[in-house]
């Protein structure tokens, strides 16, 4: 059920916050929340939904969903998992279920979130006032994962560049070309317009 009495957008719209406990970078970009406590979806009631969190006109040109998170991170779990169920006394095919199902975790949450988020898009017009016009835009999908570690050295960079490029393959083709004109998952140190003081 739409509002009675609508929200402007504006009221959304703040520094983003990238919330990597290890990473001193500030944002000097500002977003439209989506997720979060009031954000969009909780003040519009759409909580059922995942999300990323927030929207973006960059530059005045092009309508991007932003979505941070600490992939690598999760990976490193993921993997750990893996290899005790790898070490397990389950039989060889649930182990293999276990593993495919751990693999494509990741994919399918960030896969969610962008889906979802393309719904609740459909939705703003019934509970909030002045959209920017580029919202009706098909828009990029920005994932922007923590900093590498600096310890790290070239292999275990290189490994990690990988499975990002990977998992960026594995979303682009499972979101349908209709609703989204492309995918990019970068590091935050590595996403220069995000420090950009220009709005």
């Amino acid at each position: 059920m739409a509002r009675t009495v609508k929200v402007c957008i504006s009221s959304f719209l703040e520094n983003m916050n990238h919330e990597f406990p290890n990473s001193d970078i500030t944002i000097s970009r500002r977003g439209y929340k989506v997720d979060g406590d009031l954000g969009i979806k909780y003040t519009c009631n759409y909580m059922e939904y995942k999300s990323v969190d927030y929207f973006k006109v960059v530059d005045g040109e092009h309508f991007t969903l932003i979505e941070f998170s600490d992939l690598i991170a999760q990976n490193k779990q993921l993997e750990t998992r893996m290899t005790k169920i790898k070490a397990s006394d389950l039989e060889p095919d649930e182990k293999r279920r276990l593993r495919k199902s751990l693999n494509n975790t990741i994919n399918r949450e960030l896969v969610s979130k962008f889906k979802d988020s393309i719904f609740i898009l459909g939705k703003l017009k019934e509970d909030l006032d002045n959209i920017p016009l580029k919202f009706d835009e098909k828009p990029k999908y920005l994932i922007v994962v923590a900093p590498f570690d600096s310890y790290l050295g070239d292999t275990d960079k290189i490994d990690i560049a990988r499975f990002l490029e990977m998992l960026k393959d594995k979303v682009t083709q499972a979101i349908p070309t209709k609703i989204f004109s492309r995918v990019i998952i970068n590091s935050l140190d590595q996403c220069k317009f995000l420090a950009n003081v220009n709005e």
